[in-house]
């Protein structure tokens, strides 16, 4: 079987037509009395306090950095595309009441956990969180009780245009330290080079999206490669798709796949309604993993994806 792994030495670039940036802005009091900066710079970057995501698909944490492949920064929220998903899934209750936020009219739902800190799942007796989301998928206010304690409340008081993150924008003028390290090893390449090397044609350009990334994935564990694969991304305006192929190099190193089982074309795979939409997974030949995740409607993703040829 080829390997991905050679290609990284090749650095083989692929031209980038990254979509046109849509800032975005919020601020939240909390009930602490903390106020938490939530900035959005699509289609790649963000920042939040001390984290940060760019373009080139590096994630920053307080203490440490990490390479990553280009795909949805972390607060990225669509929760309009995610939350009927859930809905359908019994993972969230629709309360069925609206309210005005930050100027904003945004509906109500019921979780067990904040939508934006942990996967969707029913509300219990004792631990529930209602959070209030606006047509645009934006989270605008919530409020979380656990063990029949209310935690945190968190209500945006405004909602705007953002600053530009690019380059230095995103470390406040700063150069990133440390360097990205450890997780994985990620290099440009395209498209047919990549798909060829994993035995599977090149897909179609979902509708009304274009490529914008194509990069080779090798992660790393105690320094040893134990998966390798591909990442393309497509982006608009202001949606995306991001498809990404991997193979385990290790024995075990088999991911546990939720969601709901939906048919795909002639395959079967499992979705789940995530922060930044819903992601859909697919399970290819000789081991390939095949997971989508996009903020396009449900009935797009699955027509798209039902065309995939993951070979035999």
């Amino acid at each position: 079987m080829k390997r991905l792994l050679p290609l990284l030495l090749l650095l083989a670039a692929c031209q980038s037509h990254e979509a046109v940036h849509h800032s975005l802005q919020v601020t939240y009091e909390l009930s602490d009395g903390t106020t938490q900066v939530v900035q959005i710079d699509r289609p790649y970057r963000a920042r939040e306090g001390s984290l940060g995501w760019s373009e080139d698909g590096t994630y920053l944490g307080a203490q440490q950095s990490a390479a990553l492949p280009p795909g949805f920064p972390g607060p990225y929220s669509r929760l309009d595309v995610a939350l009927p998903e859930a809905l359908a899934q019994g993972l969230v209750r629709d309360l069925g009441t609206t309210r005005t936020v930050a100027g904003r009219s945004c509906h109500e739902w019921e979780s067990r956990q904040p939508l934006d800190g942990a996967p969707f799942a029913p509300a219990t007796r004792t631990d529930r969180t209602v959070s209030c989301v606006d047509g645009s998928g934006l989270l605008l206010a919530d409020t979380w009780t656990s063990g029949g304690r209310v935690l945190r409340t968190r209500t945006a008081t405004s909602v705007g245009d953002g600053p530009s993150l690019l380059g230095n924008g995103l470390y406040g003028g700063s150069a990133p330290t440390p360097l990205p390290t450890g997780s994985a090893v990620v290099t440009p390449a395209t498209p047919e080079k990549l798909l060829g090397l994993l035995q599977v044609p090149v897909p179609a350009v979902p509708a009304g999206l274009h490529l914008d990334r194509s990069v080779a994935v090798v992660e790393l564990s105690n320094g040893a490669a134990s998966r390798e694969g591909a990442v393309l991304t497509y982006v608009s305006g202001d949606r995306m798709l991001v498809l990404r192929l991997s193979r385990a190099l290790v024995t075990g190193d088999q991911p546990t796949v939720h969601g709901a089982e939906v048919r795909v074309g002639p395959m079967r795979g499992r979705l789940l309604p995530v922060l930044a939409g819903l992601q859909l997974h697919l399970d290819g030949p000789r081991g390939l993993q095949v997971t989508v995740t996009t903020d396009l409607p449900r009935e797009q993703l699955l027509s798209w994806a039902g065309g995939l040829h993951l070979g035999e």
